[in-house]
């Protein structure tokens, strides 16, 4: 079901011609331009006499939303880089608006999925490093197997944070560019 309805009228050719002409300086559509001067003349009208609106009703809990008209290129484009990053266009422009808006940087679920995985692994990581530290401070390991295995700690957590960076820097790309390199 539609929530908005239509106000209808008909007007001579040239109020037709100047509503253009009002509408492209403000870079709006006719439509807008003639919406926004519809509520402008309501909230004179309730100032003038003193009644209170209501205010429009809210969209939903999910948020306002908006409407983009793409060049075709444009569309084939958002719709690919959408694709590469698993999600579809509509989400995909949402989540780059919201990052530019707040400063934010924009990663998908999957993305900060990997991200959580990783500082779960770390956490253990340094759980065992600081058991073993302990135990060698205590003097209750000498063997050298432990050295051993406290370099494969290392290894490890080189080549995390190898991944990590390699994940940060295709995630970069991918914004950029458009897809995720292989």
């Amino acid at each position: 079901m539609r929530r908005d309805h239509y106000v209808k009228t008909r007007v001579p050719e040239h109020t037709k011609q100047r509503v253009q002409e009002m509408a492209s300086q403000r870079f709006l559509t006719e439509s807008i331009w003639l919406r926004q001067i519809i509520e402008a003349e309501i909230q004179k009208a309730a100032t003038t006499l003193k009644s209170a609106l209501a205010p429009p009703p809210e969209r939903g809990p999910t948020g306002r939303r908006i409407a983009v008209r793409l060049l075709p290129g444009d569309a084939l484009l958002l719709k690919e880089r959408a694709t590469a990053r698993r999600t579809v266009p509509a989400t995909y422009v949402s989540i780059l608006l919201r990052a530019h808006l707040r400063e934010l940087s924009p990663l998908t679920k999957d993305e900060l999925q990997a991200f959580r995985e990783q500082v779960r692994e770390l956490r253990a990581i340094g759980r065992n490093l600081n058991q073993i530290a302990r135990a060698l401070n205590r003097g209750e390991v000498v063997d050298a197997s432990v050295r051993e295995d406290l370099w494969m700690f290392v290894k490890l957590g080189t080549a995390m944070r190898e991944a990590t960076r390699a994940l940060l820097k295709a995630n970069t790309k991918a914004w950029e560019v458009g897809h995720v390199p292989e």
